[in-house]
C-alpha cells in the first residue's frame, strides 16, 4: 500500500485532522518519506499497517520548517503524528482530572468514564470523538459542567448515560471541520 493510499484511508476513517488544508491536499504536501509518530512513539511507515484504522482518532500533519524544527532532518519530508483512541482517551481523562475538580471527583467515585457521555459546546460527541476531546489544551479549555441524568433528558433528550460531561472550550484554530466538532 502506498503512503498516499494509507494516509488517505486513515483520513477517511479519522474524525480529527489538524491542518487548515483538507486531508487530500495535506497528504500531497508530504514528501516521499515522512516522519511518523504514533502515540508519541516514532514508528516506521511499514508499522502503520499494524494499526486498525478504526483505532485511529486524530492525525496531525506538519510540513517544511515546522516539521524540521520539531523533529530535525528526519522530518524533512514532513511529519505525521497519529493518536489512537485509547491514547487520546487517557490524554483527555488525565487533562480533565487535572483541570476540573468536579470531573476528578466524579471520575474517582465511579472509577472510569464509561457512564459519561461528552458534549463540547453543546455538540454531542458520538462515535470516534476521542480526538476532539484530546485536542483541548489548557489555552482552549474554559471549564466543565457535570449534568445529571435528569438534566440530560431535560436539556438534550438523552437517557442512555448517567452523566453528561459538558466541556466548554474555544475552537482550535487549526482543526479541520472545527465548526462541526466544537
Amino acid at each position: 500500500m502506498s503512503k498516499l493510499t494509507l494516509i488517505c484511508t486513515l483520513f477517511i476513517l479519522t474524525l480529527t485532522v489538524f491542518g487548515q488544508d483538507d486531508p487530500k491536499t495535506a497528504v500531497g504536501k508530504l514528501g516521499p518519506n515522512p516522519f511518523f509518530i504514533i502515540d508519541s512513539q516514532k514508528v516506521k511507515q511499514s508499522d502503520l499497517s499494524k494499526y486498525n484504522a478504526d483505532s485511529i482518532t486524530s492525525v496531525i500533519m506538519l510540513y517544511d520548517t515546522t516539521a524540521t524544527k520539531l523533529y530535525g532532518d528526519s522530518a524533512k519530508d514532513g511529519a505525521v503524528i497519529i493518536e489512537t483512541r485509547s491514547f487520546a482517551r487517557d490524554k483527555y481523562i488525565s487533562f480533565f482530572r487535572k483541570f476540573s475538580q468536579p470531573y476528578d471527583s466524579l471520575y474517582t467515585a465511579i472509577g472510569s468514564d464509561t457512564a459519561f457521555a461528552y458534549i463540547i459546546n453543546d455538540k454531542i460527541q458520538k462515535g470516534n470523538y476521542e480526538g476532539n476531546l484530546s485536542a483541548i489544551t489548557q489555552e482552549l479549555f474554559m471549564g466543565i459542567e457535570i449534568l445529571t441524568k435528569e438534566q440530560l433528558y431535560t436539556r438534550y433528550d438523552i437517557n442512555d448515560k448517567l452523566f453528561r460531561i459538558l466541556v466548554h472550550s474555544k475552537k482550535p484554530k487549526d482543526l479541520y471541520n472545527a465548526d462541526k466538532k466544537f
